[in-house]
């Protein structure tokens, strides 16, 4: 349902106990799905609902990993603003902010880069 952006199936399932955290054996998580897809409706949802912001999957990557891979602008602003760690990196030592630019998603690579100096003050 999250990563179909089904948020209304989402809230449903978390509404009878569906973990928010619940992962795929390649330890994605829905939060990881939706954020990569730009759900924005669904991220809020899971987030409300205790999501793990800072969760990572079996390479290391967390759903702002993947909102900055896929270029997904507001969803980064939605993550960090809900406590993303904008300093995790993967396994290959790749941060959110080095995926957005390897995929060539240069706003996305400047608003980490903006937020993450903003952090540090």
């Amino acid at each position: 349902a999250a990563k179909k952006g089904q948020h209304i199936t989402t809230k449903f399932l978390l509404n009878y106990g569906a973990d928010p955290d619940a992962a795929s054996p390649t330890g994605k998580t829905p939060l990881m799905y939706a954020a990569a897809y730009g759900h924005q409706n669904t991220v809020r949802c899971l987030v409300e609902r205790g999501a793990n912001v800072n969760a990572v999957d079996k390479n290391g990557r967390s759903a702002l990993f993947f909102a900055a891979e896929t270029g997904m602008y507001q969803m980064v602003e939605i993550l960090v603003k809900n406590g993303a760690n904008m300093d995790l990196v993967d396994v290959n030592g790749v941060s959110a902010t080095g995926a957005a630019t390897a995929k060539g998603h240069r706003r996305t690579a400047t608003l980490l880069n903006y937020l993450n100096r903003v952090s540090h003050l």
